[in-house]
């Protein structure tokens, strides 16, 4: 869990909620999305989350998840060997992320986010509550010197 990002102040976030929604319902990563993706200060900071420099993949997308929405077990495709969520709007939250590994559920307030290895570990969202929403997003990123597969994501 990385938390609250301090240079992903109220601005930034009013921003990218706003984007989410001119964004809806295909959730293509538009400008705001697009410069935080390759941005200095996130691509350190998922670094510091992971122990070890990380390169965007420039893969991005905005995520919605409806009432009674359940994500599934998976693992990420392509471009997200690492992937950074950050929840933007989490209406009467209930659901939390379960990581393989990971003892209990994950709670992601909006505002906060976190790193995981998206195609490594398996993980899902537990089903969302008939009077739940969330909007997030999921950013791509590779460890330094690898070769990250990054075929059929969505660019920035």
């Amino acid at each position: 869990m990385i938390g609250r990002l301090p240079f992903l102040g109220d601005q930034l976030l009013s921003a990218l909620v706003a984007e989410a929604e001119q964004q809806r319902p295909g959730g293509r990563p538009g400008d705001v999305l697009s410069r935080l993706a390759v941005s200095r200060q996130l691509r350190e900071s998922v670094g510091a989350a992971v122990g070890s420099p990380v390169v965007p993949t420039y893969a991005a997308v905005y995520q919605y998840h409806r009432p009674g929405a359940e994500v599934r077990p998976h693992r990420d495709g392509p471009g997200y060997d690492l992937v950074f969520h950050l929840t933007l709007a989490h209406e009467h939250p209930q659901s939390v992320l379960e990581v393989e590994g990971h003892d209990g559920g994950i709670p992601l307030p909006p505002g906060h986010g976190l790193v995981l290895r998206g195609q490594a570990a398996l993980h899902r969202w537990t089903p969302l509550a008939a009077d739940e929403r969330r909007t997030l997003i999921a950013v791509g990123f590779a460890e330094a010197g690898s070769q990250p597969d990054t075929g059929g994501s969505e660019r920035v």
